[in-house]
């Protein structure tokens, strides 16, 4: 395994609310590799923000261990700090309405990172322009929308390049287009800077775009570990053709003998066919339905962590 940046260990976390207790967190082990992006998936109320504020010592467990490049985060609680960045979601509520954008930046940078000016300026100008912010940087932040003020955080969390950064629902309020660039940048800069990353999310398509790998957690636990690949894997197919027809019997009885299909279903209008080796499969078909005269209108779409995560969810794992 590539280089251990964190490494949790039997950490748990119970909240007690009027009598009634609640186990946010059960025994979770993990270890997170340096310089890779971790998604962290799962259901509302599944101990994913838990497990955020707990890493970002926001929070104290119950019990376990937690080890970041050499530090007993857990002892040295003021000493991990100093590496890390975090944006959560009320970080807004730190920022000061007052300030420009840029004066935000410079701000926090310089007063609380101690990072030359001159090379916090240059980050600023280049972050902003690759997430199209340049415009904004002189607006007050009471001035800007919801998520000109989410962009601005995530600015604020990555401008001073800390060693490991917390996401807590980065884009949430990001519209689409300014999201896509946010997600392009992450990638790129987090890994050019070698900067670990911990992502929750509720966007499966961006989860499966920018993380190496996900994890996910439900009612405490952890239910999965490994690569979106790996995670999508868990349907059993790679792709699904759908036909705007429904196919009889005996073509259906014909399509089941081709082995790179797994199963078919039909709907009321359609047919569904699912393959895990979807360029096989077409030429298959394409041949069988042109023997029958049949020319249906056809759609592929792959696989998809949100699909999987619908099955492993609908299964109540």
């Amino acid at each position: 395994m590539e280089n251990v940046a964190v490494r949790i260990r039997n950490l748990s976390k119970t909240y007690t609310n009027g009598g009634k207790t609640t186990k946010a967190l059960k025994n979770i082990n993990l270890d997170i590799k340096e310089g890779e992006i971790l998604g962290v998936l799962g259901p509302n109320g599944a101990g994913k923000t838990t497990l955020i504020n707990i890493l970002a010592t926001l929070l104290i467990p119950d019990k376990g261990t937690i080890n970041a490049f050499g530090i007993d985060v857990l002892k040295e609680a003021n000493k991990f700090r100093e590496i890390i960045g975090y944006a959560g979601q009320d970080s807004e509520k730190s920022a000061y309405y007052r300030l420009t954008a840029f004066e935000t930046l410079i701000y926090f940078a310089y007063t609380f990172r101690d990072v030359k000016k001159g090379d916090i300026e240059r980050e600023i100008k280049y972050i902003s322009k690759k997430i199209g912010f340049s415009r904004k940087l002189n607006s007050e932040f009471s001035t800007l929308s919801g998520g000109e003020k989410q962009a601005l955080i995530i600015m604020r969390v990555l401008v001073h390049k800390p060693r490991l950064c917390f996401l807590d629902e980065p884009s949430k309020s990001l519209d689409p287009v300014t999201a896509k660039k946010f997600r392009a940048f992450l990638k790129d800069f987090v890994r050019k800077e070698k900067i670990t990353t911990i992502v929750t999310t509720h966007n499966m398509s961006e989860a499966e775009e920018i993380c190496d790998r996900i994890v996910l957690i439900n009612k405490g636990k952890i239910k999965f570990i490994g690569t979106p690949l790996e995670f999508k894997n868990i349907m059993n197919y790679t792709d699904k053709i759908t036909l705007d027809t429904r196919l009889n019997k005996l073509l259906i009885a014909k399509l089941k003998k081709i082995p790179s299909i797994v199963k078919i279903k039909k709907t009321t209008k359609s047919t569904v066919i699912y393959t895990n080796k979807v360029n096989l499969s077409l030429l298959a078909l394409t041949s069988i339905l042109k023997n029958e005269k049949l020319e249906p209108k056809m759609t592929v779409k792959s696989a998809t962590v949100e699909d999987a995560f619908v099955k492993v969810m609908g299964n109540g794992k």
